[in-house]
């Protein structure tokens, strides 16, 4: 098996390529006076195919004001927690969630591929990054996230819009990125 998840007080992971980093709370994308925050509280194996395995996050998530522009960490509100899926996958990864209506939606990535990141999908790589591969990423730039894609050897071809980026995808179901 390619993937590995741990609980949230076990730190030693046993798989060397995806992992999930558990537990943790991550600060996410700051824009316009707030900040997103999340923590991965467990991940399970969903599914495999030959492309990836899809895992079940259980996440909290938060948001603080930043009135000054400062990105500090300022009280935290929020909490809520969610389910969404991730397929960690090194040519078809994607996070998939739940919209209000019940319809599920792939956001599909491209960790290798910095053209293709804008800010409403900023918070989906820096919780794929900690989903798969247990990385806090949100300090780093996307040129970094780029060259450590290509390390962890990403070849994704997504199809990308007029645009320039990759569009989401409806599924019935989560686990229809399995057969990507």
């Amino acid at each position: 098996m390619l993937f590995t998840t741990a609980a949230a007080g076990d730190r030693k992971y046993a798989g060397p390529e995806f992992r999930a980093l558990l537990g943790k709370i991550i600060r996410g994308r700051c824009a316009t006076g707030t900040c997103s925050w999340f923590s991965i509280e467990s991940a399970k194996p969903a599914g495999q195919s030959s492309r990836g395995q899809l895992f079940k996050l259980n996440t909290k998530s938060w948001y603080s004001r930043d009135t000054e522009g400062s990105n500090r960490r300022a009280p935290r509100r929020g909490g809520e927690e969610a389910i969404s899926f991730v397929f960690c996958s090194k040519t078809s990864p994607a996070m998939i969630f739940q919209q209000g209506d019940g319809e599920w939606t792939a956001r599909r990535l491209a960790p290798d591929n910095t053209s293709t990141i804008y800010g409403a999908v900023v918070d989906d790589y820096i919780m794929y990054w900690a989903a798969c591969h247990g990385k806090d990423v949100n300090n780093s730039s996307y040129d970094d996230d780029e060259r450590l894609a290509k390390k962890l050897g990403y070849n994704v071809k997504w199809p990308v819009n007029n645009a320039g980026y990759i569009e989401e995808k409806s599924l019935q179901r989560p686990a229809d990125a399995l057969k990507w």
